[in-house]
């Protein structure tokens, strides 16, 4: 089966696609823990398929998750001097990351803070994210096994740019005629264009 323009139908990108899913709340997962100091197994993920328990009640935890991907409403699109055919998105991810336990303003503000160090951001530069913004820490305390749990939410904005290639060819050569609707033919040879 083809995957290219050359014999009509459906079209999937060639390249490798961007990190997503689980791997890129994986890659938050690991910044968070790393710029807070919170041990690896601290910092969940925010959509489990097994909830289950939190990693500790009266400890300070974290749940990380990409809640929302907003991207171009018209990427740019190119045929490329390889032959190639790119679609270039913006993507604007929102990250939320809720804190939990007796330190979780410290662990926020430590989340806050940390990120706005550029070494700190490295494993997300590599991955093509940017930071854009972080929003103010809300307090929202949440039931939690019948247990009031402190519980602080820090909203943090990244972008990042990603670049679909699909195999569409480039017209090498056309020849035909074109109707017009009073009947004219008008010839079409891209091999020979009029002067």
């Amino acid at each position: 089966m083809s995957n290219d323009s050359s014999t009509g139908g459906y079209l999937l990108p060639t390249n490798t696609a961007p990190i997503n899913d689980e791997a890129l709340d994986d890659l938050f997962r690991g910044v968070i823990a790393a710029v807070t100091g919170l041990a690896p197994r601290f910092v969940v993920r925010r959509f489990k398929a097994e909830p289950g328990a939190p990693p500790q009640f009266d400890g300070t935890w974290a749940a990380v998750g990409v809640l929302a991907i907003d991207d171009d409403d018209f990427p740019y699109q190119a045929m490329q001097a390889d032959e190639t055919y790119k679609l270039v998105q913006h993507e604007v991810l929102q990250v939320m990351v809720s804190f939990y336990g007796a330190k979780a303003q410290q662990a926020a503000r430590a989340a806050r803070n940390g990120l706005q160090i550029g070494q700190n951001r490295d494993a997300l530069t590599a991955a093509g994210i940017v930071l854009q913004d972080v929003g103010a820490p809300v307090r929202a305390p949440e039931l939690i096994n019948s247990r009031w749990s402190n519980r602080i939410d820090v909203s943090f904005t990244f972008k990042r740019q990603t670049t679909d290639t699909f195999a569409i060819l480039p017209v090498a050569t056309v020849v035909g005629t074109i109707t017009e609707t009073t009947g004219n033919q008008l010839p079409l040879n891209t091999d020979n264009p009029p002067h």
